[in-house]
């Protein structure tokens, strides 16, 4: 079903997917996180979830992105930040020594320690990250990439970004800054949650919604895209998948929402999803002992986007 809300891309048309009440969403975070998000949801009772025909973004609309308190609350879960990152590995292989390199939402500068002999830039949002990074001799400073780019036009020769583009709300303009930032022939590369695996079909991941995601990507999305940007497509890399359980739960559940006939994008509060979950943990070891076979094994949490400037 076609429907007015614009892709985020500039495409169309734009096809409804599903819906998720806002009311649950913000009852589900206090229950979840001990967050409040009831104000950051733009007053509405319901958010659309959607898919852009053309160049296959998936997407929330109206797009509430979260402001800079609610990842304040969730920096406090000891799992939120995590400094050793697959990701980084396979970024770090693709570039040289010497090479000027910007990472955009640095926080605490992690990924720069993979990089001990590149001129390094970070920018980020988080004043007490920058505080911290500054302090460990990283040069981060508090600036968008969108005005940081009207002056640094086409200086580095790699621009990276991870786990940001899926919390902005104008990823247009996040990726075209991002670009005008490389040089001619530069890297340019993303990290993103993999959702052509197993988190796009995970219908309780409350930090896969909003305020906290606002678009799914996936390696499809940016091949669509690329050329819109002035970019060639280098290569995908999906990380391993490392929660064997997260998958499991998400396929068992899956399954037992299409045999009882529950087609709902998602399900996370009520009686009918707890009842859900349990039978879904009795399918859960029969599933993990298919996991053994490294044939059958599914792709991970994050996939890396490597593009080139043309």
């Amino acid at each position: 079903m076609s429907i007015p809300a614009k892709c985020p891309l500039g495409h169309e048309p734009v096809e409804f997917v599903g819906f998720v009440s806002t009311g649950e969403l913000a009852s589900a975070y206090r229950t979840r996180f001990n967050v409040d998000i009831s104000q950051m949801l733009d007053g509405r009772a319901t958010l659309s979830f959607c898919r852009c025909a053309e160049c296959g973004i998936r997407f929330f609309d109206p797009a509430t992105p979260g402001p800079p308190e609610l990842y304040a609350e969730l920096s406090r879960i000891s799992w939120y930040y995590i400094s050793d990152k697959e990701e980084y590995r396979l970024a770090a292989r693709r570039i040289d020594k010497g090479q000027k390199v910007l990472e955009i939402g640095c926080g605490r500068g992690a990924f720069a320690r993979y990089l001990p002999e590149q001129q390094y830039i970070g920018l980020e949002y988080n004043t007490d990250a920058v505080k911290t990074a500054c302090a460990a001799g990283l040069d981060v400073r508090p600036e968008s990439v969108e005005d940081f780019s009207r002056s640094h036009a086409s200086n580095f020769d790699v621009v990276c970004s991870f786990q940001v583009l899926e919390h902005v709300s104008d990823p247009a303009s996040f990726i075209a800054a991002c670009v005008a930032c490389a040089k001619p022939g530069g890297i340019v590369m993303f990290g993103v949650p993999n959702c052509g695996g197993y988190l796009g079909a995970q219908p309780d991941d409350l930090l896969n919604m909003p305020p906290h995601h606002l678009t799914w990507w996936t390696g499809d999305v940016f091949w669509n895209i690329a050329p819109q940007y002035g970019l060639e497509m280098v290569a995908t890399e999906t990380e391993p998948l490392s929660n064997k359980s997260a998958y499991a739960d998400t396929r068992a559940l899956r399954f037992m929402m299409k045999t009882l006939k529950q087609t709902n994008s998602f399900l996370f509060l009520g009686m009918k999803y707890r009842l859900l979950k349990t039978a879904a943990r009795v399918l859960r070891p029969f599933i993990l002992v298919g996991l053994e076979d490294p044939h059958l094994k599914p792709p991970g949490h994050s996939i890396l986007v490597v593009m080139r400037k043309m």
